[in-house]
């Protein structure tokens, strides 16, 4: 028997074992925190902005844009560069994929499903639902307050934090 009963315990060795799980909590605390600060991918502001690659149903080049406040715009552009928005939504990012909504009283559609492939920079590759071919957009830098110039970029090494 490895701790009879009748065995009383003393207060540094209660201390010892209080101590001891104070520290195991602690340093899984900072486990969990350092992973999330330095080692975690970005997250859905990355794909904040205005995104152009080709239209799902034609060939004809088209636009995607996934706004902040959960938004989106899927549409073309016409001859003199206007937008054109065919479909409009909700949009949300999950794990490896973006959920599009949209407007019922827009089109009666079931949710679109896009799987990402990757993000590097202004390019983002996505698959269109189960589709084989992967899809390139690139990023629409303009001046205007509707498109988003905001770059993935790598976290900080440790060695290069500032206090």
């Amino acid at each position: 028997m490895l701790f009879p009963f009748t065995r009383v315990w003393t207060r540094r060795q209660k201390a010892f074992i209080v101590g001891c799980v104070v520290c195991a909590f602690a340093s899984f605390g900072a486990l969990i925190y350092g992973y999330e600060r330095y080692y975690r991918g970005p997250g859905q502001e990355t794909l904040y902005g205005m995104w152009y690659g080709p239209n799902f149903f034609t060939n004809d080049p088209g636009y995607l844009e996934l706004s902040r406040d959960g938004n989106f715009s899927f549409g073309t552009f016409s001859h003199d560069g206007q937008l054109h928005p065919i479909f409009e939504g909700r949009w949300y990012a999950g794990g490896t994929k973006i959920h599009l909504l949209f407007n019922p009283d827009t089109v009666n559609q079931r949710p679109w499903v896009l799987n990402i492939v990757d993000v590097e920079g202004d390019e983002l590759r996505i698959r269109f639902f189960r589709d084989r071919e992967v899809l390139s957009y690139h990023r629409i830098h303009s001046d205007s307050p509707r498109a988003s110039n905001q770059k993935m970029e790598r976290t900080t090494d440790r060695s290069a934090r500032h206090f």
